[in-house]
């Protein structure tokens, strides 16, 4: 039980204080700084080819870096320019489907090239 001073009268005690806003946690990059964060990446490597497919694919979808990474290969569907996000790996258990660039996808074609075949279905990005 409250005590009857702790309001004093009909007054609340957070009458008056500000709410806290919650801080934007998007960052806004110029095209130009885009653009020298995809150069670089050496895409005659492998793990350069594979940070570069992954950063045209955040780029592209907004996806966040957990689901990228748990992404398999049966995920991605280069005939409809797309990637399946399943529910198991998404915060809100509810799956998505998230449209890719044609240039995103040729990417990620190139990278399953590298990528040794006995990886089978392990995550893309391993």
């Amino acid at each position: 039980m409250i005590s009857e001073g702790f309001f004093r009268g009909d007054r609340h005690p957070l009458v008056g204080l500000k709410k806290r806003r919650p801080r934007g946690r998007i960052v806004q990059l110029e095209e130009k700084e885009v653009q020298n964060l995809l150069k670089q990446p050496k895409r005659n490597t492998y793990s350069g080819l594979r940070d570069f497919s992954l950063m045209c694919l955040s780029i592209d979808t907004g996806i966040r870096p957990g689901e990228a990474l748990a992404l398999l290969p049966e995920d991605f569907h280069a005939s409809r320019s797309e990637v399946v996000v399943r529910a198991e790996i998404l915060k809100t258990r509810t799956p998505r489907t998230l449209p890719v660039s044609l240039t995103t996808v040729a990417t990620i074609r190139q990278f399953f090239l590298v990528r040794p075949p006995e990886w089978g279905n392990a995550p893309i990005f391993a």
